[in-house]
């Protein structure tokens, strides 16, 4: 028979591991408020999202995500991110999802995807375990295509402007906003004197004095 000293070991051992189990319930219940509040937070942000694994290939992607691209995490799931985006068979020049993956720090980039005609601005964010290995890498990508044409037309017209202003025989300038010369066109050296690399610079005001 077991003796009362016995019985208050057993009883110890057994009001112990129902504590461990009641922490590691409220550990569980953590987790998964954590897990949801995560998933509410993937499946509704205006961003697009990925998550990838090391070989580039997707695990996942949110609602945005499959908007910008016309397809489902299903499709997706398994296939390579430069086979789909890029189309082609290795990563582009530049990739932040590579330099994430080589370097297993946060990289981004401009990005021009082929597959849908845009521009994106990505971030590259490396899941790296204890192990110092990266698990998977979280890539959001922001539509930046307007912004990029745009970039593209003003240099287009201000390549249009040096052309004309290059060859006109009338004196043109620009100046900033405290009134100092930014360009001069050639014809000031026939109609002032002046080189226009000696103009630049100085101001409006005293070039008039001279």
């Amino acid at each position: 028979m077991a003796t009362v000293e016995e019985h208050k070991q057993t009883e110890l051992r057994l009001q112990m591991l129902e504590s461990r189990i009641r922490r590691q319930q409220v550990e569980i219940q953590r987790l998964e408020a954590d897990a949801k509040l995560h998933a509410n937070l993937f499946n509704t942000m205006g961003a697009a999202v990925f998550v990838l694994d090391p070989q580039h290939r997707f695990l996942d992607i949110n609602p945005a995500a499959a908007r910008l691209l016309g397809t489902t995490a299903e499709a997706l799931r398994g296939e390579t991110c430069h086979t789909v985006m890029h189309c082609r068979d290795t990563p582009p020049e530049g990739c932040p999802l590579k330099t994430a993956v080589d370097t297993r720090q946060y990289a981004t980039g401009t990005m021009y995807v082929e597959s849908i005609d845009r521009h994106v601005w990505v971030s590259c964010t490396p899941v790296v375990n204890r192990a110092g290995e990266v698990e998977k890498v979280i890539h959001i990508a922001d539509d930046v295509t307007e912004r990029v044409r745009m970039g593209e037309q003003m240099a287009a017209s201000e390549r249009r402007f040096r052309l004309l202003a290059e060859n006109s025989e009338d004196l043109i300038w620009t100046l900033s906003p405290d009134a100092r010369f930014l360009y001069v066109n050639p014809a000031v050296k026939r109609l002032l004197g002046y080189a226009p690399e000696e103009l630049e610079g100085r101001s409006l005001a005293h070039v008039l004095r001279l």
